[in-house]
């Protein structure tokens, strides 16, 4: 199984609908339309990164999973990701267990979640993972 994250700004687009791809589960951290606080987002990025670092806990506790998505399906709302304005960090998708940069979200490039979640489920195909883990961290 991969592991994925996303970071970057997210806007939910209530009118229209992400496809979640078969054999993709999604994660997410806060309430559609509420940020999370950037520093938080890091330490949280870190602990899904490497879940046995002594740190780890305490953050994931601190910061349930608070919805779930599992492919196939066709879920509102559909999440514009967008690059950080300020380059405070780079928005994009990593491989946890490899932290190779899959894709870069530059910015005045958005793209879509389910945009997004095809790049993740050909990467893991290429690596012949049967199944993907998305942790979506946006900072609103």
């Amino acid at each position: 199984m991969g592991t994925y994250i996303i970071s970057s700004h997210g806007e939910p687009k209530w009118d229209k609908k992400t496809t979640i791809p078969q054999g993709v589960s999604v994660r997410f951290y806060q309430k559609f339309g509420v940020g999370m606080d950037m520093d938080e987002a890091f330490r949280l990025q870190s602990a899904l990164t490497d879940p046995t670092h002594v740190d780890a806990k305490p953050i994931l506790d601190r910061n349930p999973q608070r919805a779930l998505w599992n492919g196939p399906y066709t879920q509102q709302p559909e999440i514009e990701l967008t690059a950080d304005a300020k380059k405070t960090f780079k928005s994009g998708i990593v491989h946890a267990e490899s932290r190779e940069i899959v894709a870069v979200i530059e910015l005045g490039s958005p793209v879509t979640l389910s945009a997004a979640l095809q790049t993740i489920a050909a990467h893991a195909a290429a690596k012949k993972s049967q199944e993907s883990v998305v942790h979506c961290l946006f900072c609103l």
